[in-house]
């Protein structure tokens, strides 16, 4: 069984030079995100996999192996950092979201009320007035 994706995928997918080795950073960040959209998709996932979801897991690998610490901004005089605070684990939130979606876990897309088949007596006064 393929796994969602590979370190040689990450490699060609973040367009890095064509002699890249897989290395253990590759792994480890495609490792991670296998584990945070199984955890996300609430079952152990098989080929083949739901639609958009190896694009879902390449971008999440993509961020760990280019900013594992998710870094927005750095200064170099006067050092000077910011992180990212919306970013908690693997996948962001919209990320989990999407993901249970395209395992089919993200609830109804459309909902409609439910059907009132009640039946209550009419006001014998109005409906005699007139």
């Amino acid at each position: 069984m393929a796994a969602l994706v590979t370190p040689e995928e990450l490699i060609v997918y973040l367009n890095l030079p064509d002699d890249t080795q897989p290395t253990d950073r590759a792994q480890l960040a495609c490792t991670l995100v296998i584990d945070a959209v199984t955890q996300a998709a609430g079952a152990v996932l098989a080929e083949p996999y739901p639609a958009g979801l190896k694009g879902i897991a390449l971008g999440a690998a993509g961020r760990l192996y280019d900013n594992p610490r998710s870094l927005r901004s750095q200064s170099v005089d006067d050092y000077a950092a910011t992180y990212a605070g919306s970013v908690s684990g693997v996948l962001t939130a919209d990320e989990r979201a999407q993901v249970a979606r395209a395992v089919g876990a993200g609830g109804p897309k459309f909902s409609f009320p439910g059907w009132d088949w009640s039946w209550a007596a009419a006001d014998a006064s109005a409906a005699s007035s007139g």
